[in-house]
């Protein structure tokens, strides 16, 4: 990304996004994003405690994946636990959807290059959109007032 230094009439200067900023982006900043939420601990043990699996402690030591709040006998600490077990559920959906929405952007940032090409190609002069418009209008004004008779 990079910055004009000449302006552009309103005192400010003009931003430059390139192809290769776009690409650079997509392939450091979304995939270290990306790599941060699949590998963080924090996040596996929002997980675990997701899916609240067996005997509640966990692959290591201070590991869990039950919230351990007192005996199964009170019924304050069977509450706490299925709250907190909901909790971390909608929060890992939550994460699982931003892993899938930033590997979209990704892609997309991948292939912007094609798109802004493809685009460009295919896309149509000032004079072309007035002409197409032009038709339009006259056709929608010479339409009839009053609809044909049906059969």
């Amino acid at each position: 990304m990079a910055t004009d230094d000449t302006t552009d009439g309103g005192g400010g200067d003009t931003l430059k996004i390139t192809e290769t900023y776009l690409k650079d982006f997509a392939n450091n900043q979304i995939k270290q994003l990306l790599d941060a939420l699949r590998n963080d601990a924090s996040l596996k043990a929002v997980q675990g405690f997701s899916q609240g699996n067996g005997s509640g402690t966990g692959p290591g030591p201070g590991q869990y994946s039950k919230l351990l709040g007192g005996g199964k006998t009170l019924d304050a600490a069977q509450q706490l636990q299925a709250d907190f077990k909901s909790l971390c559920t909608q929060l890992d959906g939550m994460v699982q959807s931003l892993i899938t929405e930033a590997g979209m952007f990704q892609l997309d940032l991948k292939t912007v290059d094609s798109t802004l090409t493809n685009g460009a190609d295919e896309a149509l002069s000032a004079a072309d959109m007035m002409k197409v418009l032009t038709d339009v209008l006259n056709g929608i004004n010479n339409l009839p007032s009053n609809p044909p008779p049906k059969a």
